[in-house]
């Protein structure tokens, strides 16, 4: 029986139709829940182990339910994206200038960076991190660029699903 994803529990099934190579359905084990938290927001994301390797779905609200599905190839080094720590820095100094990237045959907009609180489960955040965000211009994805404390730069490229294309099937 299927559960809205504010519901999900670690060993329920996601199940994102069509999300499959080839069109199929992809599904996954929940085996992590996890909470970021900024000034102004909050989000959640599932971790999981599927056909295609370890996937990642986060969701929000943002005048609607929105997803983010990253899949195992959508986890990339900085040198990838083109940018280095310095470019960075100066995105945060002057997020008011036109500043982007280009990546995989698509061009990506800065929209924001932010100091992100993060907690396993539903909890208060115990661990931090700052985030950049750049938006495709079409609209279908997301670039996230995360930097922990002692750690590298860590790029991911979030795809945005359909809410109608999530079910979250319950292992209860």
């Amino acid at each position: 029986m299927g559960h809205p994803i504010s519901d999900v529990r670690t060993g329920d099934i996601v199940v994102i139709r069509g999300g499959a190579a080839g069109g199929g359905d992809l599904s996954f084990q929940v085996t992590k829940l996890h909470r970021y938290v900024t000034d102004d927001d909050a989000w959640f994301e599932v971790e999981g182990g599927s056909a295609e390797g370890q996937l990642a779905l986060e969701w929000w609200e943002d005048d609607e339910l929105l997803f983010g599905l990253v899949r195992p190839a959508d986890r990339l080094a900085l040198d990838a994206t083109g940018l280095t720590e310095d470019d960075l820095v100066r995105m945060d100094e002057n997020p008011d200038e036109d500043h982007g990237l280009h990546l995989r045959g698509m061009d990506y907009r800065f929209e924001e960076s932010y100091e992100t609180g993060w907690g396993a489960g539903r909890g208060e955040p115990t661990a931090g991190f700052y985030a950049w965000d750049f938006e495709a211009v079409d609209g279908e994805s997301l670039v996230g660029i995360e930097k922990w404390e002692d750690e590298d730069f860590q790029v991911f490229v979030a795809e945005y699903l359909d809410p109608e294309e999530v079910e979250v099937l319950s292992s209860r």
